[in-house]
């Protein structure tokens, strides 16, 4: 759907990947999930030859307390 290899992304974050810069929607959305524990609705990602599609997404808190650190769940389809 992006376009890139396997190898292109085992061990890389998936906002370095797909977002190219902070938008109202994407800040909006995070903020959600920080108080709400999920949020729902499209949002443009960008693909590795640089266009602009729309998808469908689906983000969950999850809280990993053996890392300490809180991480997003994220199921996108277009």
């Amino acid at each position: 759907m992006y376009g890139y290899s396997e190898d292109e992304v085992i061990g890389r974050n998936a906002w370095e990947l797909l977002i190219t810069e902070s938008s109202p929607l994407l800040i909006e959305a995070k903020k959600r999930v920080m108080e709400e524990g999920e949020w729902n609705g499209e949002i443009p990602q960008i693909t590795k030859d640089g266009r602009e599609i729309i998808v469908e997404s689906r983000w969950t808190l999850v809280n990993d307390s053996a890392a300490g650190q809180n991480r997003y769940l994220s199921l996108i389809r277009m």
